[in-house]
């Protein structure tokens, strides 16, 4: 019998990943929900375009489908300009009727995906153990997300897992995010805006972040766990790689950019507890995962 796995997000830039990756294995059905979708049924993935905060076709949604398992990936508010928005506590409302719903059928874990900015400020390696003290709505509302996930999946005698994601790439990404800003910028031999490039941040390619949240369904970990490479890279030494890669006519420049507050130094994730938990580590190193990245982006620009 198939296992039955709802994916909200869908159609994001790692829900996309997610049922790429799941979608593989034919021993699954998936009810793939998002905003919008022009995507069509396959044979064991499910569509449908539903609002999250339409509770009522959702509650139905989820109710008809009776689901095994629930990865919850939509989130609102993303990007950093939304981060010390009121409104991030939202999402919090919309996971609170998806856990609902869920208790209405069969489902017997919840797969979530968190963010760094649970932990707050640290320059240092974050472990699961340091204490969480966000600095944005964004963070806060994330870390209430995780609350209430795991004390609902405790209360159902249902697995929980959270996974604070750090920083994450690969094709599809936003246009604005940094990587795929830099790759778009130099595919058309224009000079990015980039800070000094100092800062130390830990990237994990999608594909290997799609992976780790796969692996997550069919395994019995459950808590909180951290969702990264385990390693930090320079911004500087990340847009130079691409430049290389690239090859592109314009000039290499940095510090043209200024913050309207100091950046954090390193933002690391210690994955020790994921990797001997999941057996998983990252396949993809950076170089390699860059270039695929920036063959895609070649790929999809308008032949001349």
């Amino acid at each position: 019998m198939k296992q039955k796995i709802v994916i909200t997000g869908a159609s994001g830039f790692l829900g996309r990943a997610v049922l790429k990756l799941l979608s593989q294995n034919k021993d699954v059905e998936i009810l793939a929900i998002s905003r919008q979708t022009e995507e069509k049924s396959q044979e064991n993935v499910h569509f449908v375009s539903i609002d999250l905060r339409d509770f009522e076709n959702i509650n139905k949604a989820i109710c008809n489908f009776n689901p095994d398992g629930l990865i919850h990936l939509a989130w609102m508010g993303v990007f950093n300009s939304s981060h010390m928005d009121e409104n991030q506590f939202e999402n919090v409302s919309i996971l609170q009727n998806l856990l609902e719903s869920l208790s209405m059928t069969s489902c017997q874990y919840v797969v979530g995906l968190g963010s760094q900015a649970e932990y707050g400020q640290y320059e240092i390696p974050i472990k699961e153990s340091f204490q969480a003290n966000p600095k944005t709505c964004y963070g806060k509302a994330k870390l209430k997300a995780s609350n209430l996930v795991l004390d609902f999946c405790e209360e159902k005698a249902i697995r929980a897992v959270w996974l604070r994601l750090f920083a994450s790439f690969g094709p599809n990404d936003h246009p604005n995010w940094l990587i795929s800003y830099v790759i778009r910028s130099f595919l058309i031999n224009e000079t990015p805006k980039l800070t000094s490039g100092d800062q130390k941040c830990d990237y994990l390619y999608v594909y290997d972040a799609a992976e780790a949240i796969i692996q997550s369904c069919f395994s019995p970990i459950q808590g909180i766990y951290n969702l990264g490479s385990g390693t930090a890279q320079s911004v500087k030494n990340i847009v130079k790689a691409i430049y290389s890669e690239i090859r592109p006519t314009c000039s290499l420049e940095f510090g043209q950019k200024h913050l309207n507050q100091t950046p954090r130094k390193l933002l690391q994730a210690d994955i020790t507890k994921i990797s001997q938990g999941l057996k998983w580590k990252p396949t993809f190193q950076l170089k390699e995962a860059l270039t695929e990245t920036i063959e895609r982006y070649k790929a999809s620009q308008p032949q001349k």
